[in-house]
């Protein structure tokens, strides 16, 4: 059995980085002779796992279309990707100049056209601006044999078009690096891993006029206030190649001088959520350091940029919990990042039941997507 598998592989994101290598272990225990495809974007390394997986760029059309041929069925996702933040081209030439939609939608025409059996896998659907970029959302949601979705949100938008389920972010269930190897990173990049640790995400975004320097100063105002009543070691750490790191260096320059480490190195996504493993608190942009650290029993709170930030909070009962970008409230999530740091473990117990809800969810992608392969 050939499986393909296609994302937002291959661009530096260590969240579908961790969604790929969750799919990827999960396949394998269904199908243990499997062997694996990636469609990958090419900009850096998409697997970083043990098993071996061979890997496609997108920009070559013969390479993808072989890749296709070959498969037993074609996979999407999982991820957000079924949206047109990136604009909506309904004409484009093959290959990672394709925007938005289209981005995946490719693959499934190709599929299609071949004759393939297409899966779509715990995937997130929306925002969309235009409708002309839904109705092909919708399109190739009709084209798959089973999909699953991992929001209630993303559900209601596409349960009209064929056979769908609510699931989960495959992420949840990524294995993860053992405790002392989790230190032994931490140690390697400075932290001082007998202090109190606070991990922070943040990411560029489609920002507009001031709105970049005010969340940094918020930000920053929270950070500040955590170290000033609780000594607690901020741990900075880049979810993406792309970016992060620049935002995080510009809060850093706000900072109390020994308050923070910034996490150089580029981790895989099991070591990240073992690191992740050992924070006290994540304070969050990135949707998969919330998804990881939550998965770890670390309490999170997060800043909502896109609303799949806030339908994670929503569905692991910590609404409260997540801010909007456009308006953090400084004070407020300084008085919450110190009150789930101090969290009795009575509210842990039910924090983690209501994670522990969404995983056992997310078992079910296999055993409905592929009920009769």
């Amino acid at each position: 059995m050939q499986i393909l598998l296609h994302g937002y592989y291959g661009a530096g994101n260590l969240g579908d980085d961790a969604i790929l290598e969750s799919i990827i272990d999960s396949f394998a225990l269904k199908f243990p002779k499997a062997s694996f495809t990636v469609v990958s974007k090419g900009l850096c390394p998409a697997y970083r796992g043990p098993r071996h997986v061979k890997t496609v760029r997108i920009d070559s059309y013969a390479a993808v279309k072989n890749a296709v041929q070959q498969a037993s069925f074609v996979v999407l996702g999982g991820g957000g990707i079924l949206q047109d933040y990136n604009g909506w081209e309904p004409h484009y030439n093959f290959g990672s100049k394709a925007r938005g939609v289209n981005y995946y939608g490719q693959v499934v025409d190709l599929a299609k056209k071949l004759g393939k059996p297409v899966y779509f896998y715990g995937i997130g659907a929306g925002p969309f601006f235009s409708q002309h970029a839904k109705q092909y959302a919708l399109r190739l949601l009709a084209v798959a044999k089973r999909a699953t979705v991992r929001d209630a949100d993303s559900l209601k938008m596409v349960r009209s078009v064929g056979n769908i389920r609510l699931t989960a972010d495959p992420a949840l269930n990524l294995k993860h690096e053992p405790p002392k190897t989790a230190l032994k990173y931490l140690r390697s990049e400075g932290v001082p891993v007998h202090k109190t640790l606070v991990g922070i995400s943040m990411r560029p975004w489609k920002f507009k006029g001031g709105d970049r320097k005010a969340l940094i100063e918020a930000m920053a105002k929270v950070a500040s206030g955590i170290v000033r009543n609780s000594k607690a070691h901020l741990v900075l750490l880049p979810f993406s190649r792309n970016g992060d790191a620049a935002v995080l260096n510009e809060l850093a320059q706000r900072l109390p001088a020994g308050s923070y480490t910034m996490m150089r190195k580029h981790y895989p996504p099991k070591a990240m959520k073992g690191i992740c493993g050992r924070l006290s608190l994540m304070i969050g942009m990135r949707l998969h350091s919330l998804i990881l650290s939550a998965a770890m029993g670390v309490p999170v709170i997060g800043i909502s940029y896109d609303p799949k930030v806030a339908l994670f909070f929503r569905s692991v009962r910590m609404s409260p919990y997540c801010h909007p970008l456009h308006r953090l409230p400084a004070p407020k999530m300084t008085r919450q990042a110190l009150q789930l740091m101090k969290s009795q473990q009575s509210w842990r117990r039910n924090y983690r039941s209501h994670v522990l809800r969404l995983k056992i969810r997310e078992k079910q992608n296999i055993p409905f997507l592929f009920q009769e392969v």
